[in-house]
């Protein structure tokens, strides 16, 4: 490296110091000029003294944030809340919990006594549930399920007889598939009760003590 090229870099790296110290200087200064000018700036400004440092004694009791009764003078901070994102609140809106009791309007099912019903998306991804017709207890089903069941539908098919003609008249259209009663939720106590008197039976709701 030339004499002239070091004395450069060394220039170069006296601006950046000068401009951090807010020194002045022309575009033409030279190298020893500068140096002297920026030593001067850092021998006039005053060394920031060390933080104290606090020692902690042996009778010095801090506040535990874990045990509010043993310092009922401290306070703890409530956590930082944050906007639900539209996932969270789809989730939440979709998945709380709906007590229904349902009865199958179509005569194709006749004696059946309960059905898989499944839903999805991309929010609350796949949830499939097993519902019993006319429980009498109602069943506890996620929101998106009870959407489901109230807007299913089947086609009707319905045939009679033209009284003039003497012809038959079939008629098709679609009505709803279930007729759905909304029941008030069990309470906590409500639920324990009914878990308790279907394990003494033997016809646990695995949903019900899921619950509980």
């Amino acid at each position: 490296m030339t004499e002239e090229t070091q004395n450069t870099d060394e220039l170069t790296a006296l601006k950046k110091r000068a401009d951090i110290l807010g020194v002045q200087y022309s575009n033409n200064i030279g190298v020893e000029t500068l140096r002297e000018r920026v030593n001067a700036a850092l021998a006039e400004k005053p060394a920031q003294p060390p933080a104290p440092v606090q020692e902690e004694t042996q009778n010095e009791i801090k506040p535990n944030p874990l045990n509010v009764e043993a310092n009922s003078e401290y306070e703890m901070d409530s956590p930082p809340t944050r906007p639900l994102t539209i996932r969270e609140k789809v989730y939440k809106e979709k998945m709380k919990l709906v007590r229904i009791r349902i009865t199958c309007m179509n005569p194709n099912k006749k004696g059946v006594n309960a059905e898989y019903f499944t839903v999805g998306n991309k929010y609350i991804g796949t949830v499939r549930k097993l519902v019993p017709f006319e429980n009498e207890n109602g069943w506890h089903v996620p929101y998106c399920i009870y959407e489901m069941i109230r807007d299913k539908k089947f086609l009707q098919v319905t045939s009679r007889t033209d009284p003039k003609t003497n012809t038959p008249i079939i008629t098709r259209r679609y009505v709803r598939e279930y007729a759905i009663e909304v029941m008030e939720p069990l309470t906590q106590k409500e639920l324990k009760e009914l878990g308790q008197r279907q394990m003494a039976s033997g016809a646990i709701d695995h949903e019900v003590m899921d619950m509980v």
